[in-house]
């Protein structure tokens, strides 16, 4: 199979942690995300009170979603730029409606955070999306006014209240607490296969943007005390995109606990044991990998040419598959949970007017019935008026292949390579779905 040979030819496999070889329960995790932002914003942002009894509606849980600042409007975007759905508060709005309000494309958005928009792209930022509707809907029913700019200025104080600095705030007590509410345990079968990935002589790499001690957390409840052993380097706070983009320098960490951190003028990878690196760059870590590479294979150093080849698994479009394929030309896996959706439409049920994370029909809205299928440029079948979203045409354009979950890449025997769903992007989609 294919994507065995796409494995067979690379010789370092970096990993994201969160969302990729850490996995959440993710229902679990917006509660408590919801919980901590909006009790500081009504604590400490004069916020109406009445937020601490609202719940998250799984309905605006949705990745992808677009906030426009200037409105509190969620807007979904689709390949073209296009406002192709929005809701104000619990007001959905029609399609005359979003045209008046937007009647272009977006030029300028490029799928980041921006003066204008926020971008919910990540399992903690989806929270942004629930917690906007329920701020407008208690405003707008008291017929209150209020500033949207201060409003969504006191979330961003929220989030770095409760997620900037380690062991402040209500995020991290609630997680080291009971690790076992928010993470399921990594299956054997993926553990054993990381060790395996070391006995040929791939090198393994966890570069996350986690603090140290968070890292230390999930991944000892997740792998044991030993998950340093599956990795030849654990990188913390690489601070993603940047970390492919500038040269940073890196510090050396004796242990997983906050200490004094010392710079690294040259990253060697050879000790034992290999301390803790925070920060770094790519540029520098490819050079001491390859050094490593040489030593381990003088035969191959020695040949004409590159000698490694390098791939990168996450979950996060821009800093984890976008960066690396731009700056790098590694190989990208993207992690994409939403895939159970993509096979499976009885997983839509909750987001019936958002619908798919990869593509936007206009059924929704409408309630036309119209399912006749059509094939796009692009050789794939969809149905009615149906096309990518944004974010499904970033995974087309920097992921080579495209899984639910990291265990994909070891059960590749019972997956089938789906070359039209996101092509040129390969999806591994599970043969019983």
């Amino acid at each position: 199979m294919e994507l065995h040979d796409f494995l067979e030819n690379v010789h370092c496999i970096g990993f994201d942690m969160d969302h990729t070889v850490v996995r959440y329960k993710l229902p679990k995790l917006y509660d408590l995300v919801f919980s901590c932002v909006s009790s500081y914003l009504v604590k400490y942002e004069g916020v109406d009170p009445d937020l601490l009894s609202r719940k998250v509606e799984p309905e605006y849980t949705v990745k992808g979603l677009i906030i426009d600042k200037s409105s509190g409007n969620l807007l979904k975007i689709d390949e073209h730029k296009r406002v192709v759905a929005a809701s104000h508060g619990y007001k959905i709005l029609s399609q005359s409606e979003i045209q008046q309000n937007y009647p272009d494309t977006l030029p300028d958005f490029d799928g980041v955070h921006s003066d204008r928009f926020f971008c919910a792209i990540t399992y903690f930022e989806i929270i942004l999306c629930p917690l906007m509707l329920h701020i407008v809907d208690i405003y707008e029913l008291k017929g209150l006014s209020f500033d949207i700019s201060k409003i969504l200025s006191g979330v961003y104080k929220g989030f770095n209240f409760h997620f900037s600095k380690w062991g402040s705030g209500d995020f991290f007590p609630a997680i080291q607490a009971d690790p076992e509410k928010y993470f399921y345990k990594a299956s054997p079968v993926f553990i054993s296969w990381l060790h395996n990935l070391r006995k040929k002589g791939v090198k393994t790499a966890l570069i996350t943007n986690s603090f140290a001690e968070y890292t230390k957390i999930l991944m000892e409840y997740c792998y044991g005390e030993e998950f340093h052993d599956l990795f030849d380097v654990v990188i913390v706070q690489a601070a993603k995109p940047n970390f492919f983009l500038k040269k940073e320098p890196f510090f050396e960490m004796e242990t997983y606990i906050t200490s004094e951190e010392n710079l690294v003028k040259d990253l060697k990878l050879h000790r034992k044991p290999l301390p803790i690196f925070a920060k770094g760059n790519v540029y520098n870590l490819i050079e001491s990998l390859e050094l490593v590479y040489q030593s381990d294979h003088p035969a191959s150093s020695s040949s004409a040419g590159s000698s490694m080849q390098f791939c990168y698994v996450g979950d996060h479009i821009i800093g984890d598959i976008m960066a690396p394929k731009n700056e790098t030309k590694w190989k990208t896996v993207a992690i994409v949970e939403e895939l159970a959706h993509l096979y499976n439409s009885s997983c839509h049920s909750s987001h019936r007017h958002w619908g798919s994370f990869f593509y936007h029909n206009n059924n929704n809205n409408n309630n036309n019935t119209n399912t006749n299928t059509n094939t796009n440029t692009n050789g794939e079948k969809t149905t009615g008026d149906q096309f990518h979203t944004f974010y499904a045409k970033m995974l087309r354009t920097y992921a080579d292949y495209c899984c639910e979950a990291v265990e994909d890449l070891v059960d590749i025997e019972h997956h089938r390579l789906d070359r039209v769903s996101l092509h040129p992007c390969v999806v591994l989609k599970p043969l019983q779905s």
